[in-house]
């Protein structure tokens, strides 16, 4: 779930629009209670858990594909969304992408800048974990930065879920 002004977003990995665990995430106008938008991948297929996780700022909505495969078993994307619409804007995927990536695990946005998770991407050994930031900008958001732990010892499968989650609670 994320919130940003009058806008709830609320993630529903295991909908089954689009096949079996496709997944949604349903935006809700917070003051009225109205569902502005049910949000959907627009390449969604069973598995992909589209709606797991989902970031809210401003008009913009960053939704994770935790189980989409378009650069391998699990590589995983995530996908922007313009809240005001429901237009689906970009989908972003890992540069570096690859099966068993799981990039998309952990979402954040804030302004124009899209954080996403790969917490089992392999750079700096076996499950080390990235994160990638992104402009928002359109027509193609850019990935601006690989952010790496540096070394599989310590952070292992759990970098980009740790991270996640403490920009959750400060945010």
């Amino acid at each position: 779930m994320s919130l940003s002004g009058n806008n709830a977003l609320v993630g529903s990995h295991f909908d089954d629009d689009k096949g079996t665990d496709s997944g949604s995430a349903y935006l809700f106008d917070v003051t009225t209670g109205n569902l502005l938008h049910k949000l959907t991948a627009p390449d969604g297929a069973a598995g992909d858990q589209f709606g797991f996780p989902v970031s809210l700022s401003d008009n913009t909505a960053l939704i994770g594909g935790f189980g989409d495969d378009d650069q391998g078993l699990n590589s995983a994307s995530a996908y922007l969304f313009d809240v005001t619409t429901g237009d689906f804007l970009q989908k972003l995927t890992a540069p570096d992408g690859s099966a068993g990536d799981v990039f998309g695990a952990s979402v954040s946005l804030s302004g124009d800048r899209a954080l996403v998770g790969s917490f089992r991407d392999d750079d700096n050994g076996i499950d080390s974990g990235s994160a990638y930031v992104f402009t928002n900008s359109q027509p193609v958001p850019e990935p601006l930065t690989i952010l790496g732990a540096g070394t599989a010892i310590g952070f292992g499968a759990f970098f980009k879920r740790k991270l996640a989650k403490k920009n959750q609670k400060q945010g």
